[in-house]
């Protein structure tokens, strides 16, 4: 039942009715390390906009570990399916995370 629950509560968070009034998180997935540390980042913005009552965009332009090898700006997403459904852009009211002053701290 909690797994049920907790899938429930993922899936209505990232799929607003109106992605143009939900309150957004974007995380940067920017981190110059490997793959595992990278997936652990993504599972923290997760739990950081579960925890803030947001919808995660994740933005993966610097995402390093593919990019360097694929050469591919759409490497993230050529990989792994979308967070949402029904909403993927930002708007100026999104809060990042982390602070762009932090964005290449790993």
């Amino acid at each position: 039942k909690l797994s049920i629950l907790t899938n429930q509560v993922i899936n209505d968070l990232q799929n607003p009715r109106d992605c143009n009034k939900a309150k957004k998180l974007v995380c940067y997935l920017n981190k110059g390390c490997g793959f595992g540390c990278q997936i652990h980042h993504v599972t923290y913005c997760l739990i950081v906009a579960l925890a803030k009552n947001r919808t995660l965009i994740l933005d993966t332009s610097n995402w390093r570990y593919l990019a360097s090898q694929t050469q591919s700006k759409n490497s993230w997403n050529s990989i792994f399916k979308p967070l949402s459904a029904t909403c993927a852009h930002t708007t100026s009211k999104a809060a990042k995370f982390p602070k762009e002053n932090q964005k290449n701290q790993v």
